[in-house]
């Protein structure tokens, strides 16, 4: 009798593991609504008021604005954070601290033509920020451009890895010996 109880519980619970996965809960598709009070405080809720405008998110993806580019490896977006791009280096830039070194101000150039007020997404590895407090990620445009990828294809930047961050380590250094 014992037996069969046990065998029962595990049918239930296999079912229910079964229709779990084929119905998953509703609140997993829920829309996201976002609307601002008379106060000026905005509001989010998964249900829609006459107010309200529908939020997108696309899991994984958030997109951050430009505001400016520093040189060929450094960008500051429109929130205020610096972010270093991650798996290469460009030639510096005259600053009146340091000399300018050949190519840095073709590679500032570059990057600003790519991706001054546009909007970008960031890709972290493994360690999240550099010795000055800047994030460091590989930047991809709306359309998919890795940037980083493309300055060292167009010979603007050489690689350069600090494990353990070796995401895109191997496309990266084909394109260096392609360049």
């Amino acid at each position: 009798m014992m037996q069969h109880q046990k065998l029962r519980g595990g049918a239930a619970l296999l079912l229910s593991l079964f229709v779990f996965v084929l119905f998953p809960a509703e609140n997993s598709r829920a829309e996201l609504f976002r609307w601002t009070d008379k106060q000026g405080t905005t509001h989010y809720s998964d249900k829609e008021t006459v107010s309200a405008q529908k939020v997108t998110i696309q899991p994984g993806h958030a997109f951050y604005k430009v505001k400016k580019v520093y040189d060929g490896d450094t960008i500051t977006l429109k929130n205020g954070e610096r972010v270093r791009l991650l798996g290469i280096n460009t030639p510096e830039i005259e600053s009146r601290y340091k000399r300018g070194e050949p190519g840095g101000k073709e590679a500032g150039n570059w990057l600003k033509k790519q991706l001054k007020g546009k909007k970008i997404r960031l890709e972290k590895d493994q360690t999240k920020r550099d010795k000055y407090g800047r994030l460091l990620a590989h930047i991809f445009t709306k359309s998919g451009l890795h940037i980083n990828l493309e300055l060292v294809q167009k010979g603007l930047a050489i690689t350069n890895f600090h494990p353990p961050n070796l995401k895109y380590e191997k496309s990266l250094l084909n394109a260096q010996e392609e360049a």
